[in-house]
């Protein structure tokens, strides 16, 4: 062979040569890419009932090439792992693997069997599930990984340790039965928008996609007290167009009462939908009302604490709730507050807006505990009541009996009754016994009250002390319209105060601002009993 030909010839060699050796560098890329392409795609974590050997994982290669799964392993944060046998997972395929549930030999490639040996736990509230390309478990062996759980609730599995992102506190509210899966097979980028919670799991099969529901649906009148017939519910469209609602639900309160009322119907645009409901679905004495998806996700829900017969709830033009004495199915509601002749308890579990009227004796007079503000009770219970006509002092006393017809309000998280005039019924009545409660009950129960407490002062604010008779600390608060002087106290005094429980907000911490607000310094008494007396028992009480 001559120079030339053999040089061609080297050309040629080389040229060929660089094509295997780019040809397997591409099968290595395609494998090293096909070797990623598999992620868990769907987790049955916590099945229906009795679940034992029910838990499964799905597996989906989202290549275009097949995997070779032999020796890989499926590890739990439990310790639990399944080691996958030979097996060739092939493109756009999915494998399910069986958690705890005995081998079954049906020669089926896509259902592999844990077996019954100890492989039975993946959490039903959280855990983390791990899938490494061989038997040794470290960060580079990692094909993916998943977590989940409820909030501040992690696993130091081994993918955490090896500083793998992890999905987690994001399923708190995933329901019994329901399995978690990527909202697309084989689209995961790692962040925990990609998952959903499916209602209906689907082993083996296509994720199903996010299902978008109508927004802009609403409660917007009730009747859970007919004076005859079924209960009803309607809802009204708040958009343009006529939606379709398939599967949706009423419920009242959520884990008990009435099993829930599916429906499915067209809503016109702008337009209204009654359902009927059954003659009790809603409790007399106060209910939950809930508008359900059909994933269970509420769509709008309201309460009430006591229904009247005939009488429905309605949202008025400011979007709140009211009672209403004329009911409007299928048209724009009309409020006609009725009026209630109602204790003082039955009054404080009204919805704000409900006209009432009540008779009762009056605890605080006017302008005593705040500007045209007085306190009332009756035989069940105390209110404060506020009167946007003029008020002194001297309008009326203590244990005056008197007639208010008006409105429940609240403020400061405290109800009361708002009121333009005052019937005084009856003047200078006897005074009644003041009720003595512990001091760890100056709460809701006893909100508008008139008490007595008595307990040790434990310790000073200024004009404000706290009182301990060891069921809770009570504060004690002197407001400056009454007059009244705080006396000189020390720690480990004994001390029986007189006075209106109220509430004003909230406290920094959250909790409710509950206070004592005594009326005269006589309500304010220092008994001659010392904190060392009352340990020795001397004290008689």
């Amino acid at each position: 062979m001559s120079f030339p030909a053999r040089k061609v010839y080297f050309k040629i060699s080389v040229l060929f040569l660089l094509i295997l050796l780019f040809s397997f560098k591409l099968d290595l890329a395609k494998s090293a890419a096909a070797t990623n392409t598999v992620v868990i795609n769907e987790v049955l974590y916590d099945p229906s009932g009795s679940d034992p050997g029910q838990e499964w994982v799905e597996l989906y290669n989202a290549g275009d090439l097949s995997v070779d799964l032999t020796g890989y392993e499926l590890n739990a944060a439990s310790g639990d792992y399944y080691k996958f046998p030979s097996l060739s997972l092939k493109s756009k395929s999915f494998v399910t693997v069986h958690w705890g549930k005995a081998g079954v030999d049906d020669d089926d490639e896509a259902n592999l069997y844990t077996g019954s040996s100890g492989f039975a736990t993946i959490g039903n509230t959280k855990s983390s599930i791990t899938l490494f390309n061989s038997a040794t478990h470290s960060k580079s062996t990692i094909v993916d990984y998943l977590e989940y759980g409820l909030a501040g609730q992690t696993w130091e599995s081994t993918a955490v340790s090896a500083g793998i992102w992890t999905v987690g506190d994001f399923i708190a509210d995933s329901k019994e039965g329901s399995s978690l899966g990527l909202n697309m097979d084989g689209a995961d980028t790692d962040t925990s928008s990609d998952w959903q919670s499916f209602i209906a799991p689907t082993p083996n099969l296509a994720n199903k996609t996010p299902v978008t529901y109508p927004s802009e649906i609403y409660l917007s009148e009730y009747l859970p007290y007919p004076a005859s017939g079924n209960e009803w519910i309607e809802i009204y469209n708040g958009n343009s167009e006529t939606k379709t609602l398939t599967g949706w639900q009423i419920d009242d309160l959520a884990g008990g009462g009435s099993s829930p009322k599916s429906f499915s119907s067209l809503v016109p645009g702008k337009g209204f939908l009654k359902i009927d409901l059954a003659a009790s679905f809603f409790n007399n004495g106060g209910d939950s009302v809930r508008l359900l998806r059909p994933d269970g996700t509420v769509a709008d829900e309201t309460s009430f604490t006591l229904s009247y017969k005939a009488n429905a709830f309605a949202r008025d033009s400011g979007n709140s709730w009211q009672e209403t004495t004329k009911s409007t199915p299928g048209e724009i509601n009309v409020i006609n507050s009725p009026v209630h002749s109602l204790t003082v308890t039955e009054i404080k579990k009204l919805l704000t807006g409900t006209r009432i009227s009540t008779e009762a004796f009056v605890t605080a007079p006017p302008d005593l505990l705040g500007d045209n503000d007085f306190y009332i009770h009756d035989a069940t219970g105390g209110i404060k009541v506020h009167c946007t006509c003029s008020l002194s002092s001297t309008s009326f006393g203590l244990e005056a009996k008197i007639k208010i017809s008006s409105s429940i309000e609240e403020s400061d998280s405290e109800k009361y009754i708002k009121t333009d005039s005052v019937a005084i019924l009856e003047k200078n009545q006897p005074q009644t016994e003041t009720d003595s409660i512990g001091t760890g009950e100056i709460n809701e129960v006893n909100e508008g009250n008139l008490v007595k407490i008595t307990g040790l002062v434990d310790h000073l604010d200024g004009t404000t002390f706290y009182l301990n008779d060891g069921s809770g600390l009570a504060k004690v608060y002197i407001k400056d319209s009454t007059g009244v002087v705080r006396p000189d106290l020390e720690s480990g005094q004994l001390v029986r105060v007189i006075g209106v429980v109220s509430q004003s907000g909230t406290l920094k911490d959250g909790s409710a601002n509950y206070r004592l607000l005594p009326r005269f310094q006589g309500d304010i008494e220092i008994l001659s009993v010392t904190k060392e007396e009352l340990s020795a028992g001397d004290s008689g009480l």
